[in-house]
């Protein structure tokens, strides 16, 4: 029978596609990370970054940074694309069905990729989204997806990020202490507060 796959909480992180091979996850070639064909899948808050697609190496037509759509049962919420190559300028993300990139809801890109910046959530910068600019720190600012994710039926007051960290946190609260907190996208939740405005006065 006919069942759908959940992927939540998950960083994707330097995987690469060469002849004949997966990078990571995959139910039809294509992506270096996850391909999906007419497989039912939804994607939570999962970090992809730094993936690579060779296409002129991969037999297996590898044709998207990090995440190739070519059905049309995919649903990929509160994720974060960035840094992630293909030699066919695809990008991170791509659909070969026309109307599948709506499939991405919430959701942060690389700028030059197949999401629209403001459309259904999506954030498309030029800007590294995460709070260290050497990737040791994978969760992401303000600006860039911090606070910015959807409210999910799984998000619950006890549900964690990848770190073992609560899920849910806006300026340093949790759900349990803010039943209107917004969680960020991708699988770390940034646990400080937004930075503000200080104003010294003397």
């Amino acid at each position: 029978p006919n069942t759908r796959g959940y992927v939540r909480n998950c960083l994707f992180r330097d995987n690469s596609i060469s002849v004949g091979s997966i990078g990571a996850v995959a139910m039809k070639g294509c992506g270096s990370a996850i391909a999906v064909g007419p497989a039912s899948v939804t994607v939570d808050n999962c970090t992809f970054v730094g993936n690579y697609a060779d296409a002129a190496l991969s037999s297996q037509k590898a044709t998207t940074g990090a995440f190739h759509v070519t059905g049309t049962n995919a649903v990929v919420r509160n994720c974060v694309f960035y840094g992630n190559k293909d030699l066919t300028k695809k990008g991170d993300v791509y659909s070969a069905v026309a109307d599948r990139i709506n499939a991405f809801s919430n959701c942060f890109e690389t700028t030059g990729g197949k999401l629209t910046d403001g459309v259904n959530g999506c954030i498309v910068r030029d800007d590294n989204p995460f709070r260290a600019d050497d990737h040791c720190d994978l969760a992401v600012r303000g600006g860039c997806g911090q606070g910015a994710g959807l409210v999910l039926d799984w998000m619950t007051a006890d549900a964690t990020d990848l770190g073992g960290k609560p899920r849910v946190v806006t300026n340093g609260k949790t759900l349990a202490e803010d039943p209107n907190a917004l969680p960020d996208i991708g699988c770390y939740e940034n646990q400080a507060p937004n930075p503000g405005l200080l104003l010294l006065l003397r």
